[in-house]
């Protein structure tokens, strides 16, 4: 990349499920030594999590920015490898949360002296832009059962919509 000095950190590992050892590769680059030496002392100091398909367990993802090494805190023995559903971490909406967040929004733009309008339109604005970017969509906790994306999009386009009627009603 032009002139640019670039630092690349490749691991290697493999993993064992049931009786099948598998082996994977991880390869980042970075702009300087530091921020690779920092992440290969986490990888190094463990513990390091393999995320694999439990369908096919060759398919698999690593993300040690997800699974972080913290120096204070002792771990119980070697790490254990962790199942997930969906290999790629994505953009997902807790509906519970938002639900929250709405109620606490509101309690505080009514408590505050008359909010000017415009706040309405960039909240309507802000769910709308997350109703197309939405990929998954869950009630709490996103590592448990998921819902169909379409009710996360949709719970979103009507908060959008209830902050328009919001910022008509302000005007």
């Amino acid at each position: 990349m032009g002139d640019s000095t670039r630092f690349r950190l490749q691991a290697a590992f493999s993993y064992t499920v049931v009786d099948t050892t598998c082996a994977g590769e991880y390869t980042e680059e970075f702009r300087t030594e530091e921020e690779a030496d920092q992440l290969l002392q986490s990888l190094e100091r463990g513990p390091f999590y393999v995320r694999y398909n439990p369908v096919s367990p060759r398919d698999y993802v690593v993300d040690p920015y997800r699974d972080v090494w913290f120096p204070d805190i002792e771990q119980a023995g070697p790490s254990a490898e962790v199942q997930v559903s969906h290999p790629k971490r994505i953009n997902f909406i807790s509906l519970g949360q938002l639900a929250i967040m709405q109620v606490g929004l509101v309690i505080l733009l009514f408590k505050a002296p008359k909010p000017a309008h415009v706040i309405f339109w960039f909240l309507a604005a802000g769910h709308v832009i997350g109703a197309f970017t939405i990929q998954r969509c869950c009630w709490w906790n996103p590592r448990g059962k998921p819902m169909p994306t379409w009710v996360g999009r949709s719970a979103l386009l009507l908060t959008a919509g209830g902050w328009v009627l919001m910022a008509r009603f302000f005007r």
